[in-house]
């Protein structure tokens, strides 16, 4: 893909997520099944990177399932870290006992993100539904590379990519790419863009992967697939989850 083209799909996400952080987070109240069945595997003090944090559900069901490890979360969308930062501090007010999470705005496509991470290995770092919205595989390998270095050599890192296209609903909601002035042609098989319809009319870039090009992914990375699954939505299926160690 092309440079110039991939800037324009990350420019056309940041500023969905800025417009509908709002509304976007009133749909994300609760964490997905899929992640969810990740939980019991985190013990309470280990170190997590929730990188696509959002509203910060993911630290909120980490502490209510006795969780008091170091947590950082991250997000490209500054409206969203503050709606993350507001809720945790909601929560703490209640139980000061509770560590205080870190949560910073950093785009993962910049220069060095990690250098706005505090000095720490992760034994869990959390990719989900961020990498769908990775336009190119240059820059998925990159950040895939970065994240290795952040893990410690015992660490775990959960993936999870829509499969969008098994939920009638969601495919309703493809549009032609001439609505930002793209012909299909300057994409990859894979991408797509969809519309959002809550508190307004929003265009997002998705890429819809193949199990085989996860694998292909994790591998060029160093990572092998520890595990992998399906979850979330009506089927159970709207979800791709795996979860990824170094390779050894």
């Amino acid at each position: 893909m092309k440079r110039d083209i991939a800037e324009q799909l990350l420019r056309l996400n940041l500023q969905f997520y800025q417009t509908f952080a709002n509304h976007f987070s009133a749909t994300r109240q609760r964490i997905q099944p899929g992640v969810r069945k990740i939980l019991p595997e985190i013990a309470p003090t280990h170190k997590v990177l929730d990188i696509g944090c959002g509203n910060g559900n993911l630290w909120q069901a980490l502490v209510s399932s006795a969780f008091r490890g170091a947590y950082v979360g991250m997000d490209f969308s500054p409206e969203l870290i503050k709606i993350a930062a507001a809720a945790a501090e909601n929560v703490r007010s209640g139980d000061l006992s509770i560590p205080k999470p870190i949560f910073f705005a950093a785009d993962l496509s910049g220069a060095d993100w990690r250098s706005e991470t505090p000095d720490e290995r992760f034994d869990w770092v959390f990719l989900l539904a961020v990498l769908h919205h990775l336009p190119g595989i240059a820059l998925r390998q990159k950040i895939l590379s970065q994240i290795a270095s952040l893990m410690n050599p015992d660490g775990r890192l959960v993936v999870s990519v829509w499969q969008f296209r098994k939920s009638a609903k969601l495919s309703q909601r493809i549009q032609d790419w001439s609505m930002i002035n793209l012909d299909q042609n300057d994409l990859n098989a894979g991408d797509y863009l969809l519309d959002w319809r809550s508190g307004g009319r929003g265009l997002r870039y998705v890429h819809e992967f193949s199990e085989a090009e996860l694998h292909f992914l994790a591998e060029m990375n160093g990572f092998s697939i520890r595990s992998s699954y399906c979850s979330d939505g009506d089927g159970g299926n709207l979800s791709q989850y795996q979860v990824w160690e170094l390779a050894k």
